[in-house]
């Protein structure tokens, strides 16, 4: 009787986009329009204490063009990926229900951009420079209201939307607060389409967003030029290749323009000196794929001690989640009846030849 004790683990996903920018801004002065220097604790001040830079003046409010430009330098920078195509949210929060974590005057959402906040939002200042971050001030400050606004505050009393972070204007009582947080939970998820990941809409949606990523990349005049010479480096046979240390064997994955998805092998330590090893090949995931019919992408293998069966970690696509099955090394054949696990975002390995964990 083989045993399985198996724990799932549950998938953690954060996303944090960025992109190169050919613009490199030294720290700005005051007088160049960004924030004095302020204190660590007063700039991680949340609707509490109001930083420094909330005084600021945006030398560029309701100018139509500059707003335009930001909206530009949204999508570039990838700020979408996070805040959602018309900043209304996405794994980010919502850039245009006027909810602010950290205010929200101009000086305030400057001081988000430029110099980050904690639990996902990184500094842009360096990177895109103070007129840049001006630009995109102004965009955000364009979005228009949402017709779901939640009134959740996000410390201290509920507020209003579009109140000041220290909480001026109208406060909403206890009661008011749960029972807009009952109709705003009762609302339909405006994202809920999204969950079907197979869906024609879903995938209409990443496939468009894909071919918005791919436009911005091959507009760049070294894409072609950098892709031929990567490409070339990750075909080459020359290349030495990686080995994970096993007993007395060196395991590898390889791929090259013969196997794009690529094959797992192994050969021994003293072979694995040689300039050219004679490699025994377990795994031609190329085959296996055109077998099954399937777009296998290798996710790694976990072995028993003696080396005789191993785990294989099998994406399809290279998703998060994978399907791990049971491979006999001596047979090259997967194990009838053998360890399996359906898809998903697990872990797994083996106490002993008959019990995984």
């Amino acid at each position: 009787m083989r045993a399985a004790m198996l724990r799932s683990l549950p998938g953690l996903s954060m996303c944090l986009a960025l992109t190169a920018c050919g613009q490199h801004g030294a720290a700005p002065s005051e007088q160049s329009g960004a924030p004095p220097a302020i204190a660590y604790e007063a700039h991680l001040a949340a609707g509490v204490r109001v930083p420094a830079g909330a005084t600021l003046r945006n030398p560029h409010e309701g100018d139509a063009a500059v707003a335009k430009n930001g909206a530009s330098l949204f999508t570039a920078m990838n700020c979408d990926g996070c805040h959602g195509t018309d900043g209304s949210g996405w794994v980010g929060p919502s850039l245009a229900d006027r909810r602010w974590r950290y205010g929200g005057a101009d000086g305030e959402i400057f001081s988000s951009i430029y110099y980050g906040r904690p639990k996902g939002m990184p500094a842009f200042g360096g990177t895109l420079g103070t007129e840049a971050v001006w630009s995109l001030v102004t965009y955000i400050r364009s979005l228009p209201l949402p017709d779901d606004v939640p009134t959740e505050s996000w410390v201290g009393e509920a507020r209003a939307p579009g109140t000041g972070a220290s909480g001026e204007g109208k406060v909403n009582s206890g009661q008011e607060q749960r029972q807009a947080h009952r109709e705003h939970s009762a609302s339909p998820d405006p994202y809920l389409w999204l969950e079907d990941v197979h869906g024609a809409k879903p995938l209409e949606w990443v496939k468009a967003q894909n071919a918005r990523s791919a436009g911005i990349l091959k507009a760049d005049p070294s894409y072609h030029k950098d892709y031929e010479a990567i490409l070339k480096v990750m075909d080459a046979t020359d290349r030495i290749p990686y080995g994970d240390l096993e007993h007395q064997y060196v395991f590898n994955f390889w791929q090259d323009v013969e196997h794009p998805k690529g094959i797992w092998r192994r050969t021994t330590i003293a072979d694995y000196a040689h300039s050219a090893p004679s490699w025994d090949i377990l795994l031609d995931l190329d085959q296996l794929a055109k077998d099954e019919h399937e777009n296998w992408v290798w996710k790694g293998a976990e072995c028993t001690p003696a080396l005789k069966r191993c785990l294989l970690h099998l994406s399809r696509g290279g998703g998060d989640a994978v399907v791990v099955r049971e491979l006999d090394l001596a047979a090259r054949a997967f194990v009838k009846d053998g360890f399996q696990l359906a898809e998903a975002k697990s872990a797994v390995t083996y106490l002993d030849e008959d019990t995984v964990l």
